[in-house]
């Protein structure tokens, strides 16, 4: 349906995620981040967050860059009260291979990204996933010349009852 369509259309991921972490900052939200570094495991509880470079590896990813232009196909989907609006690029030189927007009666609910980038050196995946009313997940896979494989894995939960607003 043509609401569908529009939903993600031209999506701005900076101004969006700028405008979260200026919603964060207001909120003085805290975050309790469990963080995976191969089969090494710490956590972390952080009461006062700058949220705009907390938030940066996000804001990054810019579907609307000139050098990108037309270079995404979207696709939504629309079941009952959710919106999926997918992003996958054309060509695999660009590191950004998908971005899905998730809706639920029509508020945002998720941001799903999966980056790639290969050489002859280095083959790396990350996936990021942000989720307004609740924090982010942040993973990524590296192979350097097939002779180490490092994994990083970082789950952050906002910490603020008021979050939902």
């Amino acid at each position: 349906d043509k609401k569908a369509e529009k939903i993600g259309l031209n999506f701005n991921i900076p101004h969006y995620l700028n405008s979260e972490a200026s919603r964060l900052n207001r909120l003085r939200s805290g975050v309790i981040k469990k963080i995976y570094l191969n089969k090494e495991q710490d956590s972390l509880t952080i009461n006062s967050v700058n949220w705009t470079k907390e938030l940066e590896l996000f804001a990054a990813i810019d579907l609307n860059k000139a050098a990108w232009k037309d270079q995404f196909l979207c696709d939504t989907l629309s079941v009952a009260n959710t919106v999926i609006v997918t992003y996958k690029a054309k060509i695999n030189s660009i590191p950004v291979r998908q971005v899905k927007l998730i809706y639920f009666n029509g508020k945002l609910e998720s941001i799903r990204i999966v980056k790639q980038s290969d050489n002859f050196i280095v083959k790396s995946s990350s996936q990021l996933i942000y989720q307004p009313s609740s924090g982010y997940t942040y993973k990524s896979f590296q192979t350097i010349l097939g002779l180490l494989d490092e994994n990083y894995f970082v789950i952050a939960k906002f910490q603020n009852k008021s979050l939902k607003e």
